[in-house]
């Protein structure tokens, strides 16, 4: 008797040691691999140019403008190929030229999202062939669990479609990728952090948060990227404001483009986060 005893005692703790070295191991590969992303994440924020460069531009010279000052119609010498320095933010080819290193160094890179006061969230976007890429891989392609933020392989990464898609992960307890996005559940900060950052590697926008809501993957169309037309658009954007928990009192009509954000969440058994929000262009 009490040799089975002793068996099952040691069957038992067998177990629960063989349990706990397991946990031991997930445990580590994920703060593995939590510090070779935030590495990662520094060094492309480095590669973003600071400043933009300065550029000289010619100026028209006088000869091809009406100067009632000449009376012989002759222009001042010092008006002859004059130039001015000026900062510009775009190459010849409308590329920003913050991005063009990161762009050279990773073919997949489409973007920069960052959002919070204090740049909470502050990561590069990438764009693959398909959706399951970068679920478990970094930004430079390593296998990686948090894998990266990315935008839906039907999007426009340049010119962007009707409703831009970006995801990324959210795991129970931890605060990478896009984790912190669970701060929108509270209404006071959901309304101070009603804006946030998004460029392209050709523009920049500011992007106005009109609904964000919880939802099952199975209960509404919420991944659409691409719409019929002005109608169906619009009862997209109106279903979503009809869900949303906070009322950030921004109005979207059918000329605009959006970009919605979608993360695991975990309020609810199979719980998605949705924010959605209005992409206004900067200077222009």
């Amino acid at each position: 008797m009490k040799n089975a005893q002793t068996k099952l005692l040691i069957a038992i703790v067998s177990i629960f040691t063989v349990g706990a070295i397991i946990s031991g191991i997930v445990i580590l590969g994920y703060s593995a691999d939590a510090k070779r992303l935030e590495g990662l994440n520094e060094k492309m924020a480095a590669e973003i140019f600071k400043t933009e460069p300065v550029v000289s531009i010619a100026l028209p010279t006088q000869s091809s403008q009406t100067d009632d000052s000449h009376t012989d119609g002759a222009p001042d010498e010092a008006d002859d190929n004059s130039t001015v320095s000026v900062l510009t933010s775009h190459n010849s080819e409308g590329y920003l030229y913050k991005f063009l290193n990161l762009k050279h160094q990773y073919e997949d890179f489409v973007g920069w999202i960052t959002i919070g006061e204090n740049d909470e969230i502050n990561l590069p976007v990438m764009q693959a062939e398909d959706n399951e890429y970068y679920l478990d891989r970094s930004y430079d392609g390593d296998e990686n669990r948090y894998g990266a933020v990315f935008m839906d392989y039907l999007n426009d990464p340049t010119e962007l479609s009707r409703n831009t898609f970006l995801y990324g992960h959210h795991y129970l307890g931890d605060d990478h990728i896009f984790a912190k996005l669970e701060k929108y559940h509270k209404e006071a900060y959901a309304l101070e952090n009603s804006a946030y950052y998004f460029a392209t590697v050709k523009d920049e926008y500011e992007c106005q948060i009109f609904a964000s809501y919880l939802i099952t993957p199975d209960s509404w169309r919420y991944y659409e990227v691409s719409f019929v037309d002005d109608e169906d658009f619009m009862d997209y954007v109106n279903s979503a404001i009809e869900r949303s928990d906070v009322d950030y009192g921004v109005t979207v009509s059918a000329e605009d483009k959006i970009i919605s954000l979608s993360t695991c969440d975990y309020t609810f058994d199979g719980a998605r986060q949705l924010i959605h929000a209005k992409l206004v262009k900067k200077n222009g």
